[in-house]
């Protein structure tokens, strides 16, 4: 009876031990590596003289640091892509923009203080152009 008792006792350690290093592991979501939440493509016009010569979308995807934060961007979507589609807008509408397309590191700048000032500082650790295209208007 002893023996079982000390065998029930190793078994719980072990289990308690390794339960231990899940909860450690680097890997998980959230501790180390960050939560990856997609947004719709944003697509805008490129205008030259009043008339869209060229389309250009990005497929945006920002890293937040927790679940919390994730729940947070998922709640603002709306507001957040109002603000990404209008600093797209904005950099768009630069001259040149149709020949030269639009500079994405200004444009990193733009979303990642617009995400700020709609979700608060320090939710969104980075943000990932996931994909960008060009179409031409025929």
């Amino acid at each position: 009876m002893r023996r079982l008792a000390i065998l029930h006792l190793l078994l719980l350690l072990t289990l308690a031990l390794q339960g231990g290093a899940y909860a450690a592991d680097p890997a998980l979501p959230g501790v180390d590596k960050p939560i990856s939440v997609r947004l719709d493509p944003l697509v805008v016009g490129l205008q030259r003289n009043g008339v869209v010569e060229k389309h250009v979308g990005f497929v945006v995807v920002l890293e937040v640091g927790s679940i919390t934060a994730q729940a947070r961007v998922q709640e603002l979507t709306a507001k957040l892509t109002d603000a990404f589609v209008v600093d797209i807008n904005a950099l768009a509408s630069l001259p040149n923009a149709v020949d030269n397309g639009i500079d994405q590191e200004a444009l990193k700048r733009r979303l990642t203080a617009s995400s700020n000032r709609i979700l608060g500082p320090d939710i969104v650790r980075n943000i990932v152009f996931l994909r960008t295209f060009t179409r031409r208007v025929t």
